[in-house]
């Protein structure tokens, strides 16, 4: 489909470049047969290599051939000037796109220079010497004349190149900026132009009045229609008037007539290339003119949407250059630090902060600039702000870069955040008293725990020595054999001693809670799971089945009493959650920054109402115990950094212990008394 329309497209060219050559040679060849000072198929091909890209040159050399074979000359000449024509298009082609800028050499005064040097002096030369040579080379050309002949072409080729050219590409590219003038007004440019045809061209006017140098006549016309149209008004009337001046010249009218038509032919050629030309810089100069407007009105625009921005932010807006010297503010800014304006486009951002931080805020100034690729953007930085008066308020302050055509800039948005931090000063000193009420809360239940795990004991002692007495009295009154009645005191002092041992375990447990000491050391860790694990087992011996799955691990430092006594509480746990009965899994593996120790039962679950509570001081669901073991476990565990934490389903819950590898660790428990966490199950 592609090789389809490039066919077509080569086709159409080649038929239209035929037509146009054959009827300038035929109507303007005066001097030689194949050479005519009025060219415009140069024009069209450069125009059209431009516009659609050089794949379009067969159809050059094809449109060459047809019509040099047509007119004059042999197939062999025709072939030689047919690759002049082809290689005058393809150069043309080349250096305007290189150096003036393709389609758009018309957008600038510079650009339209260097298409006039390109396609309208340096490409026809490739043209006429080929094409020259070779017909002087097969004797349709006298040497002689060689000169004579080569002028002809070049002159023809360049003012088509110069004439046709533009006006092709300003048809068919958009005209951008929109011409300034209106349709009257190109009304009016057409009725000049056809007053001034009539004046220099008219043979009753040329007939009576002398003859007017057409430059004089034309130059307005062309001024006015490149500074109003833009580069088609300048080729179009280019154009019209060439078409009018080229008819009146070949018939004998005009001010260029002259016995010789070729000489009259050349000089008129001359005359409008350099009017062509200086209606392109015109219209050129008139599109810059108007992007020039454009750019400013957008930067204007621009320029006042940011103020707007800058003028309606909440916080306060201070602009500055890299040196800190403020070059836009906006009203909260002047509100906020209580300078006006032109004060504060006087000083530097370092006189809005304390003389304690501004050396500091010198670094981080420093520090931003510097580090062009990774400069914190946007990001929120506290600082202290200062008042004219010399308050000092606290300030949080984001910055980006603005960067402008001259320099970079700092964009600062200022935001007071002293109501901020009052409320934070409230909250904390709330949270302390908080913090405080829970203590006190806390160590309320731990001091009643400790009254009534403490009382039983006592209460039983109490009454053991109640006994004693009783047995005294009655071996006063002979009432009861003394051997009987001592048999009876030391079966009751044995079990006060009872009593009393109970309530040294709780001050002990109530001791371990509140101040024990960690002795850390390398430990494997496998080897002492498995320990406690043995530990445990030599205990129930064999009422509960324990399976242990142990990754060996090393490198933990850990009190390897304290983690068996953690691990032995969690077995004991287990198995009276099963009944004393059942099977209990012990896990051990290796994370990226610690182990995790698993210990699953298979007992009926925790019920959900005491699962918030479970980690609380002197709480139990046993009929004995004091409720200390799992607040003295996580104690341990978090003295080692670490965490315990469980999950439980109705099929059994599952304890896992976290601890870090090599992490520094408490080296005494003695801590404040916090409120349990709350684990989700």
């Amino acid at each position: 489909m592609r090789y389809a329309r490039s066919l077509a497209a080569n086709g159409i060219l080649s038929a239209v470049y035929a037509t146009v050559a054959f009827g300038s040679l035929r109507l303007f060849a005066t001097l030689n047969a194949s050479s005519s000072p009025v060219w415009p198929p140069t024009g069209l091909a450069i125009a059209v290599l431009l516009l659609w890209g050089p794949k379009l040159w067969p159809g050059v050399f094809l449109g060459a051939f047809v019509a040099n074979s047509l007119n004059a000359g042999t197939p062999a000449t025709s072939a030689a000037i047919a690759t002049g024509n082809t290689l005058e298009a393809i150069v043309g082609f080349l250096l305007v796109r290189r150096f003036a800028r393709g389609v758009q050499a018309f957008d600038t005064a510079r650009t339209v220079g260097i298409f006039a040097i390109s396609a309208g002096l340096v490409a026809p030369l490739v043209s006429a010497t080929i094409g020259v040579t070779s017909l002087a080379l097969a004797g349709f050309v006298p040497w002689d004349l060689y000169s004579d002949v080569w002028k002809t072409w070049w002159l023809g080729d360049a003012s088509g190149a110069l004439i046709v050219a533009p006006l092709i590409l300003s048809a068919f590219r958009p005209s951008k900026p929109a011409p300034v003038g209106g349709v009257r007004e190109l009304g009016g440019l057409g009725l000049a132009m056809s007053a001034a045809c009539a004046a220099v061209f008219s043979p009753a006017v040329y007939s009576t009045i002398p003859p007017i140098p057409l430059s004089f006549t034309i130059v307005p016309l062309i001024v006015w229609a490149g500074v109003r149209f833009g580069s088609r008004g300048a080729t179009g009337a280019t154009i019209l008037f060439s078409i009018v001046a080229v008819w009146g010249t070949r018939v004998g009218f005009g001010p260029f007539n002259s016995p010789d038509v070729n000489t009259a032919l050349l000089s008129l050629q001359f005359s409008i290339m350099v009017l062509a030309t200086t209606g392109l810089a015109l219209g050129a100069l008139v599109h810059q003119r108007l992007d020039a407007e454009e750019e400013a009105r957008k930067a204007k625009t621009a320029e006042h949407r940011f103020q707007t921005i800058v003028e309606s932010a909440p916080d306060a807006v201070v602009i500055a250059d890299t040196q800190g010297r403020i070059v836009q503010v906006n009203t909260q800014t002047e509100t906020m630090f209580g300078y006006s304006r032109a004060e504060l486009l006087k000083l530097s951002i370092e006189n809005l902060i304390p003389q304690s931080i501004r050396d500091r805020h010198n670094d981080q100034r420093a520090e931003f600039h510097a580090a062009t690729s990774q400069r914190p953007t946007g990001e929120g930085m506290e600082l202290l702000g200062q008042r004219k008066n010399g308050g000092e308020f606290p300030i949080e302050v984001s910055q980006s870069t603005l960067q402008t055509d001259t320099e970079d800039m700092i964009y600062r948005s200022i935001h007071d955040i002293s109501e901020r931090k009052a409320r934070e000063a409230e909250l904390d000193a709330f949270r302390r008293q908080i913090a405080v009420s829970e203590k006190l809360a806390a160590l309320g239940t731990m001091v009643s725990g400790v009254a009534h795990e403490i009382r039983t004991p006592l209460t039983y002692i109490n009454t053991n020595l109640e006994l004693i007495k009783i047995q005294i009295e009655k071996v006063a009154k002979v009432e009861t054999e003394p051997a009987e009645a001592s048999q009876t005191i030391a079966s009751l002092v044995s079990s006060s001693k009872e009593g009393v041992e109970r309530a040294d375990r709780i001050v002990e447990q109530l001791r371990q809670f509140a101040s024990a000491q960690l002795k850390t050391e390398p430990s494997a860790l496998h080897e002492v799971v498995a320990n406690a694990v043995e530990l445990f087992r030599s205990v129930r011996k064999g009422q509960v089945i324990v399976n242990a799955d142990l990754q060996p691990t090393t490198g933990f430092e850990v009190d390897t009493g304290q983690i068996q006594q953690v691990l032995i509480n969690l077995l004991n746990n287990g198995a009276d959650a099963m009944g004393n009965t059942g099977t209990l899994k012990v896990r051990l593996r290796e994370t990226n920054s610690g182990a995790e120790i698993e210990v699953e039962d298979n007992g009926p679950g925790i019920p959900k109402e005491v699962q918030s509570r479970l980690f609380d001081p002197f709480f139990t669901t046993k009929t004995e115990g004091t409720g200390l073991g799992l607040s003295v476990s996580r104690r341990i565990i978090e003295a080692h950094g670490g965490t315990i934490q469980f999950t439980t389903k109705p099929s059994g819950t599952t304890f896992t212990v976290f601890l870090p590898k090599r992490r520094k660790v408490h080296s005494s428990l003695s801590q404040e008394v916090e409120k349990p966490r709350e684990v989700q199950p």
